[in-house]
């Protein structure tokens, strides 16, 4: 006789499903920014919106220094959050370090590198994880960049 399947499926489903304790979902608004503004520089700036952990790709030029500004709920002021660049380039952050300020904002410098390709910054603030998302463009081969955010 074959065990009943449906315990196990059960049991498997609840494994799945279990949130761990201390960690929160990536996705969750009450900790996650809100929006990003990101300065190009010479007038262009692009704004995005979280979306699932993640922001929208960015295009850089190689070497390209950019001013990022990030709004979180304003219950979050006085909390620190880690920048870290997986990809290459530098995080440049003024004061005290990167705290979300009495308005929810945070802001922060990125050098990119000088090598064409993904650049992405991990940022931690309290239990979430988000990603900003960055494409140092391939300035002889343009046909080979993808699709990316536009300032206006």
């Amino acid at each position: 006789m074959k065990p009943p399947l449906l315990p196990g499926l059960v049991v498997l489903a609840s494994l799945f499903f279990l949130q761990l304790p201390g960690l929160r979902a990536q996705t969750d608004d009450t900790q996650s920014p809100l929006w990003a503004r990101i300065d190009l520089g010479s007038n262009r700036i692009v704004k995005l919106r979280n979306s699932h952990a993640a922001f929208e790709r960015v295009g850089l030029d190689p070497d390209q220094t950019i001013e990022i500004t990030l709004q979180y709920p304003v219950e979050m002021a006085g909390q620190a959050i880690v920048a870290e660049p997986l990809d290459g380039g530098r995080v440049t952050v003024s004061g005290k370090g990167l705290v979300i300020n009495a308005e929810g904002r945070a802001s922060f410098q990125f050098k990119a590198r000088d090598v064409t390709g993904e650049a992405r910054i991990s940022l931690y603030a309290g239990e979430t994880l988000q990603t900003l998302r960055f494409w140092v463009r391939d300035k002889e081969h343009p046909e080979r960049n993808p699709k990316v955010a536009r300032g206006s």
